[in-house]
């Protein structure tokens, strides 16, 4: 059933690598998330549909172009944040501080554990 027609809040993910992208999917799938993904901070924000039963976004931080805490930024300036987790292969304490002044609800490192992530993503669209 498509997350779209259903109702049903969406998780969005938001990285560069396809690879990632695809495990992400598979793993969100299986443990029963709807799932939207982009390559890009732009791709999203160019997408008439990307806040259509937006339940949660899941960004990378090191993406071509708009960086992930750069979105949230955008995002929270426009009143358009919806609950946010941010990951990172090169996790700094500025990223963490940044992302958290920004409105991410906790930046984590990659690989993310799969139960870490399921647990983040239910509590932020619980």
């Amino acid at each position: 059933m498509d997350p779209q027609r259903d109702g049903r809040a969406t998780v969005v993910i938001i990285d560069d690598d396809p690879a990632l992208r695809d495990a992400l999917l598979s793993l969100l799938t299986v443990s029963g998330f709807p799932i939207r993904e982009y390559e890009s901070s732009e791709a999203f924000l160019g997408d008439p549909e990307a806040f259509d039963h937006l339940g949660c976004l899941l960004v990378d931080q090191h993406l071509t172009g708009m960086s992930g805490v750069d979105l949230l930024r955008h995002l929270s300036e426009t009143r358009r944040l919806p609950p946010a987790i941010l990951f990172s292969a090169r996790l700094t304490e500025r990223i963490i501080n940044d992302a958290r002044a920004a409105g991410a609800l906790v930046a984590l490192d990659k690989p993310v554990r799969p139960v870490t992530l399921i647990s983040y993503l239910r509590a932020a669209m619980g």
